[in-house]
């Protein structure tokens, strides 16, 4: 994988397309074993629905945020991202503030479905007052 951009053009046309297909087949057992784990450990675990409003308001504008960016394409985006990452930081006190290369990092992962389930798992650990539970559920 690493040095794709100089073997594959050395490779025969039937190796480049097994080697295309193979890579996307481990891909997507990886991301449904990934998918499936994340399904038993939601089946399992306990959520807490006292803060539904909560719940509501985060899924309300997360579906906005990915409106957005589908309209005004990846650079407005970005700009958003970290302009979020801005605003939390001018709340949280300055020890739990996102340093930028954590917020690069993030962007970068594009807090796509595994890391958003491992943030908000962590999160259920790490938060008083159960709070990491209804960001969990």
């Amino acid at each position: 994988m690493v040095l794709k951009r100089y073997t594959f053009s050395n490779l025969s046309e039937n190796s480049q397309r097994f080697v295309v297909a193979f890579f996307h087949l481990i891909s997507s057992l990886a991301e449904t074993f990934v998918f499936i784990y994340m399904g038993f450990d939601i089946a399992m675990e306990k959520h807490s629905w006292s803060h539904v409003g909560f719940i509501f308001f985060t899924i309300l504008f997360i579906v906005i945020a990915r409106l957005r960016s589908k309209v005004e394409g990846k650079k407005k985006w970005l700009q958003m991202f970290f302009s979020c990452g801005y605003l939390v930081n001018l709340v949280w006190p300055a020890n739990r503030q996102i340093p930028i290369k954590h917020q690069k990092a993030l962007w970068y992962s594009g807090l796509r479905g595994v890391t958003t389930f491992a943030l908000a798992l962590q999160s259920g650990h790490k938060l008083p007052d159960g709070h990491g539970q209804t960001i969990f559920t």
